[in-house]
């Protein structure tokens, strides 16, 4: 079974229809997010330096998924040959860990509910975008599933030290693929706090490797980019803590289960709020309903984790869950890995006994997942942003010189593709000098000035409203009358598109910070 269901999960996910199809039906398979890592990883293998805009330094990014990655710039030629090495890669990654899943479920829950639980890891509406999208997904969840297979290694042979130094060091290899994954290192010594107060080198071999990346990690930060965690982190950090309390609260109650993924593409809409509020209220009171009945149950559930194996693992994506709604203001989708597998596991543990719906549980999941390529071979619609980005790359690549700035906040895509000088704006993928000017300064005006930026390109769907927003959020909004319209690249009802302003003063030109 694990073998099958390995090649099933391949064969969905690796999209060779998208895959040969050309640019749009490529590049729409992607997060724009993505080429930040791609762009990066091209600037490195080219000899550039860890740089997106090939200027500023920059470590917005998770290191393993990049150590990973810039081999394929490295080696494999072209603009979108590195591209799909990288999503055959995902599809491989994600295959991986369906089969390693279903294999150790099986010993605990039974063959059905193991499928079960591997198949709703990959196969639910919107599981594609969690885990094949260019990002760091694919990797962290062989890696926590592979800490969970560790894990069950030590449980058979507690004393053996060797296997709890392989859980910590696949623990640590977790967190260099996702920073937040440390949390499975206080989720180990919770579950096995009896057994590690014994052995105090087992405890030790568990956490020791994560604690020496975590100073590895920290040290190589500070030295090389003057600042000791990721330059994204500390954005979004920024941005979070500038919330109301009531919107934080919100946000941090806002959970993205599987549900509200196929809620949005039924009433096909791009965002939460696009749903009818009857419908909304139904899907949070559902919520509500199963966090009371986990509670009240909450005894039963215990023992079916227990007996299942996978306390663990839960409680791990649980902590990284929390942590995550807390600090980041929310999960992006490439954020719900412990979501999507921590859920996965309560309910191949919870239905166990009940072998029946297991099996049709699997048998539609696994039509679901079958049914994916079918849809792969649909064209890419024109109410995708990714076209418009694209396209709006290939004209700044004809229309601009080699030496030009361009500023842009959603930035991968026109980065990627526009072989320019495309310096990011919201701060992800910039420079600590950024982070403190434009981000918590307010002073993106000036940073304009002095960096000589002559152009801004960024998804829009009115240019004349939409770029004011944009200025806004460094405290520029009365730089807008600096630029014009050069294009708008569109869908034919105006929205989604791309537009590109030029810079209309002559005076502007890069200058040392004062």
């Amino acid at each position: 079974m694990p073998l099958l269901l390995g090649g099933l999960v391949l064969a969905a996910y690796s999209r060779i229809v998208a895959l040969s199809s050309g640019t749009d039906a490529l590049v729409g398979t992607f997060h724009d997010d993505a080429f930040y890592y791609f762009q990066i990883a091209r600037n490195v293998a080219a000899g550039l330096g860890s740089t997106f805009d090939g200027i500023h330094a920059t470590n917005g990014y998770h290191p393993l998924w990049m150590a990973v990655i810039v081999p394929l710039f490295g080696l494999v030629p072209g603009e979108l040959g590195p591209v799909i090495a990288a999503g055959w890669l995902e599809a491989l990654l994600c295959a991986a860990a369906a089969a390693l899943l279903c294999a150790g479920l099986q010993r605990s829950v039974g063959t059905a509910a193991a499928a079960l639980g591997a198949l709703l890891v990959v196969a639910p509406p919107g599981a594609p975008a969690i885990l094949r999208g260019g990002m760091e997904s694919a990797l962290l969840l062989v890696l926590l599933v592979a800490a969970w297979r560790a894990a069950g290694a030590c449980n058979d042979a507690p004393g053996e030290l060797r296997r709890w130094l392989t859980l910590g060091c696949i623990l640590a290899l977790a967190f260099l693929a996702r920073l937040e994954a440390i949390l499975f290192v206080p989720a180990a010594l919770i579950v096995w706090r009896a057994e590690l107060r014994r052995c105090k080198p087992a405890a030790a071999a568990v956490v020791a490797p994560s604690v020496i990346s975590l100073a590895a990690f920290l040290l190589w930060n500070k030295a090389a980019f003057s600042v000791w965690l990721p330059i994204s982190g500390a954005v979004k950090l920024t941005w979070t803590l500038r919330q109301t309390p009531t919107l934080m609260l919100s946000h941090a109650l806002d959970i993205p289960w599987a549900g509200r993924e196929a809620l949005l593409r039924i009433f096909g809409a791009q965002a939460w709020s696009g749903v009818p509020p009857a419908v909304r209220l139904v899907y949070v009171c559902s919520i509500v309903a199963l966090l009371v009945a986990a509670w009240r149950y909450r005894v039963r559930l215990a023992a079916s984790l227990e007996r299942a194996g996978v306390a663990f693992p839960v409680l791990g994506c649980l902590l990284m869950v929390l942590v995550g709604q807390a600090l980041l203001g929310g999960l992006q989708p490439w954020q719900r890995v412990p979501l999507q597998l921590g859920t996965a596991l309560v309910v191949a543990a919870w239905v166990a006994p009940y072998r029946r719906l297991a099996i049709v549980g699997s048998a539609l999941l696994a039509l679901v997942l079958c049914a994916r390529p079918v849809r792969e071979a649909i064209p890419e619609s024109s109410s995708s942003y990714a076209r418009w980005r694209v396209a709006a790359a290939r004209w700044l690549e004809k229309n601009t010189a080699a030496e030009d700035r361009i500023g842009t906040w959603n930035a991968g895509m026109i980065g990627y593709f526009s072989r320019r000088h495309v310096v990011n704006l919201d701060g992800l993928v910039n420079d600590h000098v950024f982070l403190a000017e434009g981000i918590r300064g307010g002073r993106l005006g000036d940073y304009l000035d002095r960096e000589g930026i002559g152009w801004i390109a960024d998804q829009a769907c009115d240019p004349d409203e939409d770029l004011p927003r944009y200025l806004a959020r460094g405290g520029a909004a009365d730089r807008a009358a600096e630029f014009e319209l050069a294009a708008f690249l569109h869908a034919p009802s105006g929205c989604p598109g791309t537009a590109v302003w030029k810079r209309s003063r002559t005076e502007i030109g890069v200058r040392q910070p004062q």
